[in-house]
């Protein structure tokens, strides 16, 4: 059997579970929790938040520590739990939870005015 058909017959036999991992993979990328850690303290920063007595770029790494704490808290629970659970079950509970955090931070920047960053320095 050529290299060809065996690869034809991968992608036929495990096609459904190909598109799932990928799927998964490719929202991880997009909604994971490494673009809010990478992010978040400029994130911030353009929020125009910021903390008496301390720098735009201080407030935003400051203001990010609640979010790294939450990261550890939820990692820390699910290394305990997951192998109980099953790495479904966390998926299909934790997804909504996410998505649903994302669009309550995109719907409160979009209440920021656009000189409400400037003023706040």
């Amino acid at each position: 059997m050529s290299l060809k058909m065996q690869l034809r017959s991968l992608f036929t036999i495990y096609k459904r579970s190909l598109l799932i991992g990928c799927s998964l993979l490719g929202l991880q990328q997009l909604i994971g929790i490494n673009t809010a850690m990478y992010y978040g303290p400029l994130i911030m920063q353009k929020s125009g938040i910021k903390i008496d007595n301390l720098s735009k770029e201080e407030s935003g790494l400051v203001l990010n520590i609640p979010l790294a704490f939450c990261n550890f808290i939820g990692t820390t629970i699910s290394v305990f739990v997951i192998d109980r659970v099953g790495r479904r079950s966390i998926l299909l509970i934790t997804l909504p939870m996410m998505t649903a955090c994302w669009v309550a931070a995109a719907m409160g920047m979009s209440f920021t005015s656009p000189n409400q960053s400037e003023s706040a320095q």
